[in-house]
């Protein structure tokens, strides 16, 4: 893969990470027209979009396999330690859940679950269509929902599919449409959109895909017209971003190569502010702004090169010491046996 295709995807990660931070500062402002267009608006593109770009660099299942451990799930756990030990702090009480991730915790839970079993449902035929059925009908499942991510793992496999099957071929033919066009297109998708959601207003549980449709309040076959159109409109964004985004290298390309950190620890910062209501009695307008450039000040704090770098590093740590205590045992149990 050349050196300019990776920064397009880094560009494109540079601004998804922005819009994750900005969509949960949304959550704690009270209800309002502007607010909820804006928060439901960023909720239908930008985790299913993290989901298909992951999709995309996973052809190669063998590696991905071998490094789902150091690159999901050791980070889960980080994760999950940190808040526990936080949360006394910025929250309240004492929390520690693995079955029922933390936060965000679920998008790491979910990857380490495709990243090492690809290998396998790659050879599965027709996985594809098997995915947007499994996907569709796993919202009729009351018992898939929160707990080990299951509910998101069912919903959101056909996006990391779709990107795993995307090839470059496809991405220069996007890239290829007028960008007149796709904004254009953009244009009147929001001002659609926002039609729409005041017509119908579609519920927001929805778009997070965490539980079953009668969990969330709506009817199987509703459900299933939403998610449908979550698809649709997930791919339509992704679609537009490859077409829009820069494939040279720019300013904030570094901040897609180092998202990690960022989606780890952001939510301290968010769950200290829930607390403590710091944005309770603003305007709504106001609010969102603040809350905008608040979530581009802690995107640029956890991208510098100390805060990634020393990040990185405790993931290593622990994932030496893992690999050094597995190993271990395995020696230990070998020389047993001899």
């Amino acid at each position: 893969m050349s050196r300019e295709r990776d920064y397009l995807f880094s560009n494109i990660k540079a601004f998804l990470i922005v819009m994750v931070v900005f969509g949960h500062f949304l959550e704690l402002n009270e209800s309002t027209v502007i607010n909820d267009y804006v928060k439901m608006f960023i909720y239908f593109f930008h985790m299913p979009a993290f989901i298909f770009i992951s999709g995309y660099f996973t052809k190669d299942v063998e590696k991905a396999q071998q490094k789902a451990f150091s690159s999901y799930l050791v980070p889960f756990f980080i994760m999950t330690i940190l808040y526990c030990i936080a949360y006394p702090f910025i929250a309240r009480g004492l929390v520690f859940r693995v079955v029922n991730p933390i936060f965000a915790a679920w998008y790491l839970q979910v990857l380490f679950f495709y990243k090492v079993s690809m290998k396998y449902l790659v050879k599965i035929k027709y996985i594809l269509p098997i995915s947007v059925f499994m996907s569709l009908a796993a919202g009729m499942v009351p018992v898939l929902g929160k707990n080990f991510s299951l509910q998101r793992t069912f919903a959101l496999f056909p996006m990391f599919l779709l990107g795993y099957y995307c090839k470059e071929e496809h991405v220069n033919k996007l890239r290829a449409i007028p960008k007149k066009i796709t904004v254009s297109i953009l244009c009147v998708f929001a001002a659609g959109f926002y039609i729409f959601n005041h017509q119908y207003q579609l519920t927001y549980a929805l778009l997070m895909n965490a539980e079953s449709y009668h969990a969330v309040g709506v009817s199987n076959a509703s459900g299933i017209l939403v998610r449908v159109l979550i698809f649709c409109i997930a791919l339509l964004f992704i679609s537009l971003f490859l077409n829009l985004f820069p494939n040279k290298k720019t300013w904030y390309s570094y901040i897609g190569d180092n998202t990690l950190a960022v989606y780890s620890l952001h939510g301290i910062f968010y769950l200290y502010c829930k607390k403590n209501g710091v944005f309770q009695g603003v305007s709504p307008v106001t609010a969102i702004l603040i809350e905008l450039l608040v979530s581009a000040v802690i995107v640029f704090l956890f991208t510098l090169p100390k805060v990634n770098g020393l990040y990185g590093k405790l993931i290593c740590l622990v994932t030496t010491f893992e690999n050094n205590r597995i190993y271990g045992r395995k020696k230990h149990v070998e020389e047993s046996t001899v």
